[in-house]
């Protein structure tokens, strides 16, 4: 576990065998339009194991995205093995269509028109593969280019929202009633059971038969699985270019790149921070409150962040600021798959959101982290975002923070995890003990699925 790997662990990622209540369905041509990896982030990262669930039991999957065009900082970096994942060659069950770019200001004003070209892309994708379901995951642009695309061959539609469409994107005076006019047209609108949620969808005017609740499947396989150790060494390296892509300050690539050139020491403990970065995820909290340990303890600090310029630029400034730069070594994001491989660097991993911006936000971090076996340091803020919630008690299972901004409190829980290395390791069992009971009980198998299903009896829009 973490750079000093602690003997026979890859024991830990065994669980129990959870009995499926599914019943098999009729084999379904599904052609999906949404995010995929190299996107990073948990909309694409869904996206890529619902349609992995969908081959899994059988179904032909077109993927239809612009994945191809993120934006340097929220792109993830790939190995020349994941390309056969992001874009399967040969015959396969999974065939992944990305958007052409579009030359900049080949219209005035400019825009990338993802909504055009991906209806563009999809429509001749399913007059080549005729479908019989069509799937928009997140609503804008890839929902109002599924019900559009529907509506054009007469085929069944569902649409799947995230947490910042429906409680951000909705709330736009352009968009409400574009959104409005989606929902009323497909038949499965897929969402959670949250209650504001559900009044939200209401509001914009779906009604109840339309609505299918998802239930909470198990993390996807990796995270149960041993892996091959991620080559923390090569990835650094890679930094530099990934950063070129994202247009990040030079001054500040150089300091990562300097920093990245040392090794850091297995002997000592790992602290991890993954995803995006920002100051509602507690991002400068973190690295405020461990540069005040700096002084009198030595300790590991793993990045594998993404996010705009912008902020990766302020971020790292700051961090290269901090007497941090001589203990941190920071990693380009990676593909979904993976992630277990960079928790098992970790001893320890921190998900400290606080006055995050919509409301709705889910966290998957929480469980990842457990179901690697790494010490959680969170906050009270991310507890209530979990499904774990209930189940997370500070000091047994978990070191929970009840406001990240309070640095004091932060750095005192960080010093206790660090030095105190019999409570971490406890505090690290019992989480991962609570995530090998969680997950082993829930099904593997994808609602998304049964969702589809129901689409199709229903009929097209």
């Amino acid at each position: 576990m973490g750079l000093n790997a602690i003997p026979g662990a890859q024991a830990r990622v065994e669980i129990p065998t959870a009995l499926s209540n599914q019943t098999p369905t009729k084999k379904m041509r599904v052609l999906l339009i949404g995010k995929f990896p190299p996107i990073q982030g948990g909309v694409s990262s869904n996206t890529f194991w619902t349609a992995q669930s969908l081959v899994h039991s059988g179904h032909q999957v077109h993927v239809v995205t612009n994945a191809a065009e993120v934006e340097g900082g929220f792109r993830q970096c790939l190995w020349e093995e994941d390309f056969q994942r992001v874009e399967p060659q040969g015959l396969s069950a999974l065939v992944v269509h990305n958007t052409t770019r579009l030359p900049r200001y080949s219209h005035i004003p400019w825009s990338p028109a993802y909504g055009s070209r991906l209806l563009g892309l999809a429509l001749q994708v399913s007059g080549a593969a005729a479908c019989d379901v069509v799937l928009g995951w997140y609503w804008e642009p890839y929902g109002l280019a599924a019900v559009e695309l529907g509506s054009l061959l007469a085929c069944p539609v569902a649409v799947h929202h995230a947490g910042s469409d429906v409680g951000h994107l909705a709330s736009h005076p352009d968009l409400r009633a574009a959104f409005s006019s989606m929902l009323s047209r497909c038949g499965i609108v897929l969402t959670t059971g949250h209650p504001g949620i559900v009044a939200n969808l209401h509001a914009l005017g779906v009604k109840p038969p339309s609505l299918r609740y998802t239930r909470l499947n198990r993390l996807p396989a990796p995270f149960f699985s041993a892996s091959n150790p991620l080559d923390i060494n090569v990835l650094a390296a890679r930094f530099g270019e990934w950063a070129a892509a994202a247009e990040l300050n030079r001054d500040v690539v150089a300091g990562i790149e300097h920093a990245n050139r040392k090794r850091l020491d297995a002997s000592l403990v790992t602290i991890g921070l993954y995803g995006k970065v920002a100051r509602s995820k507690g991002s400068w909290d973190l690295v405020a409150a461990l540069e005040r340990l700096t002084p009198d303890l030595r300790f590991n600090f793993l990045i594998m962040a993404s996010g705009t310029r912008a902020t990766l630029n302020a971020f790292y400034a700051a961090l290269l600021e901090t007497d941090l730069r001589h203990s941190v070594c920071v990693l380009p994001p990676v593909a979904p798959w993976r992630v277990p491989q960079f928790l098992d660097l970790c001893d320890v991993v921190c998900v400290l959101e606080r006055e995050f911006p919509i409301e709705y936000h889910g966290l998957q971090t929480v469980r990842e982290a457990l179901a690697r076996g790494c010490c959680l340091v969170v906050s009270r803020e991310a507890t209530t975002k979990s499904s774990l919630t209930d189940n997370l008690v500070d000091g047994k299972n978990c070191f929970v923070i009840e406001d990240p901004r309070s640095l004091s409190s932060l750095a005192n829980a960080l010093r206790r995890v660090i030095v105190e290395k019999s409570l971490r390791n406890d505090v690290r069992r019992l989480g991962h003990q609570l995530s090998r009971f969680w997950e082993g009980y829930l099904p593997v198998t994808n609602a998304v699925e049964d969702a589809l299903a129901d689409a199709i009896s229903i009929g097209a829009v």
